[in-house]
Order: C-alpha cells, then structure tokens, then sequence
C-alpha cells in the first residue's frame, strides 16, 4: 500500500511539475525512482538504469494519449512528424543501448549534472 500510494505521489508531482513549469516528467521520475527503488529490493547500482527504463515506459503511454489528443484537434505537423520520426527512433534506440552499458555511478553523475542543467534553464 505504501508502494503505490508512494509512486501515486511521484506521479502527481511529475504531472504538477510538468503542468506548471513544462518541464518533462522524467527529470522529477527518474531521481524520485532511483532514490525510491533500493528499498524494494532492486540493488542501488541497478537503481538508475530501472528509473530511466520505468520513466520511459510511463512518459510513452501518456505522450500517446496526449499526441492522439492533440491529432484529433489537428494539431500535429504530420510532414514534420515524418521526418523527425526516423531519427527519433534510432536516437532512443541508440541510447537505450548505450545507457545499459553505463555504469551506475556515471550514470548518476550524467542524470544529477542533467537535472542542474535543466535547473538551470529555468
């Protein structure tokens, strides 16, 4: 129960945070995750690699509700769409493959100077 309610309010502040400011979910999922984890048995070194695959799998299932909304109303660019869509493919391919091969202390550091990077934008 503490699970779920748990991962609920993650969820809800990555929805808030992305409402109010336009950031992307994952840059509050995936720190929230990796420091949620090790407490249900996934190894702290493993942590950050199932935080980034978990934060991909939820963003993909709301962007496709959203995208399909959004089509419905007319507004995508499906020319655009198109041509962006083979790179993105191979882009996230690509990188689903190099992060497996990063350790978790690299990844760590590339994810934290990320989130400084993003916060710093803003």
């Amino acid at each position: 129960m503490l699970a779920t309610l748990t991962l609920m309010l993650i969820g809800a502040v990555a929805g808030l945070m992305a409402g109010l400011l336009g950031v992307g979910g994952g840059l509050i999922v995936v720190p929230a995750l990796a420091l949620w984890l090790p407490s249900t048995g996934i190894a702290p070194t493993e942590a950050l690699h199932a935080a980034v695959a978990t934060s991909l799998a939820s963003i993909s299932v709301t962007a496709a509700a959203s995208a399909w909304a959004h089509y419905r109303r007319g507004g995508v660019n499906l020319p655009a769409l198109a041509w962006l869509t083979p790179g993105l493919l191979a882009g996230s391919g690509g990188g689903a493959l190099v992060v497996a091969m990063i350790p978790g202390p690299a990844l760590t550091m590339f994810v934290a100077s990320f989130c400084v990077f993003a916060a710093w934008q803003v």
